[in-house]
């Protein structure tokens, strides 16, 4: 049986741990190259159809069905585009 003293200990368990750390740096750093390489297309203009000339700016929305269908639009909005959304106004589109 191999016994070891405290400072021996200290040592491997710090040895140990730096090489954990490597190897998840290792790991971020393949990750960042392939996500480097991975090239997505950019993603086509969506224009909406508007059928109704309603506009609302902001301050109309008073129903909490009107305040869903503007956050829903512009999540939906942000994921198409991957851009920063700002909505201004709201134009209400009858099907």
């Amino acid at each position: 049986m191999i016994l070891t003293t405290f400072a021996e200990g200290l040592t491997m368990s710090a040895f140990a741990i730096v090489v954990v750390f490597l190897l998840l740096e290792l790991v971020t750093l393949s990750i960042e190259a392939m996500a480097k390489l991975q090239r997505r297309p950019k993603p086509e203009a969506v224009q909406p159809i508007l059928v109704s000339d309603a506009v609302h700016s902001l301050e109309d929305i008073k129903d909490e069905e009107m305040l869903v269908a503007a956050l829903t639009a512009s999540i939906d909005y942000r994921e198409q585009t991957k851009t920063n959304v700002r909505v201004v106004s709201i134009k209400e589109v009858k099907q």
